[in-house]
């Protein structure tokens, strides 16, 4: 992990043969992790960038939930009992050339936006690599409602939700992608760090 302010950090597995390699160099730089990386023939995953709320824009969003400055018309928690939304979703998704969905409710937790008895929009929200406190969160939306709005309010609902509950949200993004950090921007986060994974 790279983190915004320049600092790096890395977590291994203290049994694992890339961890008692790591162990043997007195002074840890990130050439040398790469390097040491190469060397075992070992690859790293694509980069993503880490994103969170600050605490200030954290509390301007609970406020203006609170408030009732921002809209929660058509957005909010699926349930089981939404399967059939969720099952048109998945249908136009793949007649719009997107790959399927891959969503279980007892695993992860689901939101949307309805519109006309439609499901447009999903977040899917998944606790991050078994932490207890962290939760990422990715949105998928039709093509034909795909915008910067519908991505933000969805995002930003999701995000009180957690909240309320005592979770810290994340968003993950891929590489560069544009689109992505437009959406990170609008809601508002800040961007923690460039996370990768060993790849073995």
């Amino acid at each position: 992990m790279k983190m915004n302010n320049g600092h790096c950090i890395a977590t291994v597995c203290a049994s694992s043969e890339f961890a008692k390699r790591i162990a043997k160099e007195e002074d840890m730089s990130l050439e040398i992790f790469h390097s040491i990386v190469k060397q075992m023939g070992l690859r790293l995953s694509c980069v993503y960038g880490l994103y969170y709320f600050g605490e200030l824009e954290k509390e301007d969003l609970i406020d203006d939930f609170e408030d009732g400055i921002i809209s929660t018309v058509g957005v909010r928690k699926l349930l089981a009992e939404d399967s059939a939304l969720l099952k048109g979703f998945e249908s136009s998704l793949i007649a719009s050339g997107v790959d399927a969905l891959s969503v279980d409710f007892e695993k992860q937790n689901l939101y949307g936006i309805i519109e006309n008895a439609e499901l447009i929009a999903i977040a899917i929200a998944v606790k991050w690599r078994q932490s207890n406190e962290i939760v990422d969160v990715q949105p998928v939306v039709l093509p034909s409602f795909d915008s910067i709005e519908n991505s933000t309010r969805l995002m930003q609902f999701v995000a009180f939700d957690l909240f309320k509950q005592g979770y810290e949200f994340q968003y993950r993004v891929i590489g560069d992608d544009i689109n992505s950090k437009a959406l990170a921007e609008s809601i508002p986060l800040e961007l923690f760090g460039q996370w990768q994974s060993v790849l073995v």
